[in-house]
């Protein structure tokens, strides 16, 4: 399910986001995180690659998480888990 969602200040340069994909999106946080938790409850395991960075920008707490970034972690990137992101 690709979403665009309403965001205060766009980095559109970082995210790879043109200004002309934003134009008509009225998707906001809220109803994103409302989909979101449709399908994910607190006894459901999350799992991705790297999923501290989703759910700190879906402003989103799991517990249950498998990532693969901290399991098959690389030799140049510090990985952080995903417990305890809230902001």
């Amino acid at each position: 399910m690709l979403t665009f969602v309403l965001k205060q200040m766009p980095r559109h340069a970082f995210a790879g986001i043109s200004p002309a994909m934003m134009q008509g999106v009225t998707t906001t946080l809220a109803q994103i995180q409302q989909r979101v938790l449709q399908y994910v409850g607190p006894e459901t395991f999350l799992v991705g690659h790297s999923l501290e960075n989703d759910l700190r920008v879906l402003k989103l707490v799991h517990l249950k998480c498998l990532d693969t970034a901290i399991l098959y972690p690389h030799a140049k990137v510090r990985s952080f888990t995903c417990l305890h992101v809230n902001q």
